[in-house]
C-alpha cells in the first residue's frame, strides 16, 4: 500500500509550518512515506530544498502552494 502526504506546509509558511523541507523528507523515507507535496503559503520558498531533498532520500517531490 503506498501512502502520500500531499499537502504539508514547511517551515517557509510563516507560522504555518515549523520544519525545514530537509527534515520532512528525512521523516517521510524514515516512515515509509512515497511522496510528499509542499504546499507552502502564498510562494515556493521552500521547493529549492525539497527537490534537493527529495533526490537525496528518493521520496517523490510534488511541488505547489497554497494561494490566499
Amino acid at each position: 500500500m503506498t501512502w502520500s502526504a500531499l499537502t504539508t506546509r514547511s517551515a517557509y509558511s510563516l507560522l504555518e509550518g515549523a520544519s525545514l523541507p530537509a527534515d520532512l523528507f528525512a521523516e517521510a523515507a524514515a516512515c515509509g512515506v512515497d511522496a510528499v507535496g509542499i504546499v507552502d503559503r502564498d510562494a515556493v520558498y521552500g521547493l529549492p530544498q525539497a527537490h534537493k531533498a527529495a533526490k537525496e532520500t528518493g521520496v517523490r517531490l510534488v511541488c505547489g502552494a497554497t494561494l490566499t
